[in-house]
């Protein structure tokens, strides 16, 4: 991950459902860390690197990979930590593609796969808790595009069958714990 003052970039190597070869590039703006405050921006860039590096997905289709960032995000903030001394470092190591990929938080709440997929996605809801849980699914603008309520914990759901392809947002309550996810919806 290269960080350069509220602009951080993130470019990897990873597969779909567990096959190919496909670069990624993840680029975010802190819209609080520069001059003015502003909102915070972000770019999605997917190519298959087997296949000439052909487009898979860009948000921002046809821009430079350092250009200007134009799509606002639709929930939640990004947040750049500056060090101590007011500076903020030029690089950090970030997590591995496969760490990316799973999903999993602490206490083996739930975890959503393929991601990135092109049909459908499996959420796995697994937890010590006989709560039922909450799950309802926002696009990249905050609109919600599937709720589900009183599911079972300890069990699978597939949705997103019917989703285009796009960023969503998938959040998980059971009780007083809440989990969002972040899922990438590739074409066809």
């Amino acid at each position: 991950m290269v960080i350069a003052g509220s602009r951080a970039q993130y470019k990897g190597t990873g597969t779909i459902n567990g096959s190919g070869n496909y670069g990624f590039l993840l680029t975010a703006v802190d819209g609080d860390l520069g001059n003015s405050i502003s909102p915070d921006l972000f770019r999605v860039k997917i190519w298959d690197k087997k296949n000439n590096d052909a487009l898979i997905y860009d948000n921002q289709n046809g821009a430079e990979d350092n250009a200007p960032l134009a799509t606002q995000l639709g929930g939640g903030s990004i947040v750049i930590h500056t060090a101590k001394n007011n500076t903020t470092p030029t690089t950090i190591a970030g997590p591995s593609p496969a760490q990316m990929n799973e999903l999993a938080y602490p206490g083996k709440f739930n975890i959503a796969y393929p991601n990135p997929g092109i049909r459908q996605f499996t959420l796995s809801i697994s937890s010590d808790k006989k709560e039922v849980v909450t799950i309802r699914v926002s696009d990249i603008l905050g609109r919600v595009v599937e709720s589900r309520l009183n599911v079972s914990a300890n069990t699978s759901i597939r949705f997103g069958k019917n989703y285009y392809p796009g960023i969503y947002f998938v959040e998980v309550q059971q009780g007083k714990e809440r989990r969002q996810l972040k899922l990438i919806k590739l074409s066809e």
